[in-house]
């Protein structure tokens, strides 16, 4: 039993380990969270260079932070070159790289040794150099094979020939051995696999001297021929490849240091600006629809129009939506709906504008047709005839007042806007009318008082309106033309 139970235990607790522990550990967000919105992506990379273990943290995409092991920022841009430039090598395995050429170079070199060697105990350029045609001369008689061999037509400058580009071929190793301590970036890198390439070319025409041909290619086949290591040299130069192309990115490590703290300064401005300038957006969103509503509110009561309410459901719609990320500290979609908000803000303002505009042309209209028919009302009070028609305008004016006056669907405005462009010109042709008629009967009033007998008598009942009145009608009608 008191196995079972400690069996138990043991098992508990190292669940336990497993599954809470990394909870209780810090992470690296803990460092820049308030930095990090709830919306964005973020990745944390584990960096362990030689200057020590540090974390990148790339931001929507661009690397904004580098972490020290304290989780605290690295401003340094010295350091974070180096830790750039220390990663770079580390994952071109560069030490291990350097290492191995030096080792595909000596293979080559050792390859070299046997048939080479052989071929200058054979020429004497063992012991004397063969530079011109008596030093080479000289190499020859000092071996008694060579002597026996140096009657023949080409044999000497097919010493001197072969002499010359294992020369040649010494200098370019030597050269090589020299560089590839020296490798550190992708430049060096390619002049090494040049170093690499004349070399091959060298090895391939000192196998193809005539001291070293075959007789029946016309050769001498005095010396044995080379066994040159070709697949050192291969792998040598595709690991000078690989290597000359992981460190490319050496050249872009000041510009990456830089864009690095770049967006670490913007970044921490932002949210130094941020709280501010998310207090004047909602502000500004709030006041706005509180003042496009009122607005809105008011235009509705004259012309009901759809668009309006349309609009202005789209506006408080977007404005909680807006309202809502504020809440949840997504701070950088509310503020990048900004403009689409006043977007929408404009635009339900201009279609507001536009309805008022209809309004209060029908308004307008509507007090000069009332001077016009109290004008017209004046000038026929006394005749029974005219004010039945007078009535009539006025009961036509009080209608269309009263359907002004209350709250119109958009459908009911051309109609409207009809009806008192009949009514004016209606009441514009009755005044013309009774001026006219007037006129003509004063007219026959100055006849009759310069002698003329025959009288015109106007119509019975016909109240004869004052000129002042008649002018002011018929510029009135004129005006409306």
């Amino acid at each position: 039993m008191n196995i079972s139970f400690r069996r138990f235990r043991f098992v508990a607790v190292f669940l336990a380990a497993v599954f809470f522990a990394p909870i209780l550990q810090s992470t690296p967000i803990d460092g820049i969270a308030q930095y990090i919105e709830p919306q964005e992506n973020y990745t944390f990379q584990s960096i362990s260079v030689p200057s020590g273990n540090f974390v990148l943290a790339t931001i929507e995409g661009k690397e904004t932070f580098m972490l020290d092991s304290q989780d605290k920022s690295v401003n340094d841009s010295t350091l974070i070159n180096k830790i750039f430039i220390e990663k770079i090598y580390k994952n071109a395995d560069f030490n291990s790289a350097i290492e191995l050429l030096e080792i595909h170079a000596l293979n080559f070199n050792r390859s070299r040794d046997p048939e080479e060697k052989l071929c200058r105990q054979y020429t004497g350029t063992d012991r004397f150099n063969c530079t011109d045609h008596d030093s080479c001369l000289a190499s020859c008689y000092s071996v008694p094979v060579c002597t026996l061999m140096i009657a023949a037509e080409g044999f000497l400058p097919a010493i001197s020939n072969w002499s010359a580009l294992v020369y040649q071929l010494d200098g370019n190793f030597t050269s090589l051995r020299n560089q590839i301590p020296q490798i550190s970036d992708s430049g060096s890198s390619s002049s090494a696999r040049s170093q690499i390439s004349s070399i091959t070319s060298l090895a391939s025409l000192v196998k193809g001297t005539i001291l070293l041909k075959k007789m029946y290619e016309g050769g001498f086949e005095f010396c044995p021929i080379s066994n040159y290591n070709a697949t050192s040299l291969l792998e040598a130069d595709s690991l000078l490849s690989t290597l000359s192309e992981n460190l490319k990115a050496l050249s872009g490590v000041g510009a990456r240091t830089n864009s690095l703290l770049s967006n670490m300064e913007e970044r921490m401005n932002y949210i130094e600006e941020r709280d501010e300038k998310y207090r004047v957006l909602s502000s500004k969103i709030l006041s706005t629809r509180q003042f496009l509503s009122s607005d809105a509110d008011a235009s509705l009561l004259c012309i009901n129009s759809t668009e309006i309410i349309s609009q202005l459901e789209d506006l408080k719609n977007f404005t909680s939506e807006m309202q809502d990320l504020g809440k949840e500290k997504k701070y950088k979609e509310m503020f990048n709906k900004e403009n689409e908000f006043d977007s929408l803000a404009s635009g339900l303002n201009a279609t507001i504008q536009d309805n008022d505009d209809i309004c209060k042309e029908m308004k307008e209209n509507l007090k000069i047709i009332e001077t016009k028919v109290k004008t017209l009302e004046s000038m026929c009070s006394a005749n029974e005839s005219f004010q039945i028609r007078a009535a009539g305008i006025r009961e036509e004016l009080d209608s269309i007042g009263y359907s002004v006056g209350r709250t119109m669907n958009e459908d009911e405005v051309p109609e409207m806007l009809g009806r008192m462009s009949q009514l004016q010109d209606e009441t514009d042709s009755l005044i013309v009318e009774i001026t006219l008629l007037n006129q003509q009967a004063q007219n026959t009033t100055q006849s009759n008082a310069t002698g003329n007998t025959t009288q015109v008598k106007p119509p019975e009942g016909n109240n004869i309106c004052p000129i002042p009145f008649a002018l002011l009608a018929l510029a009135l009608y004129l005006c409306r033309k």
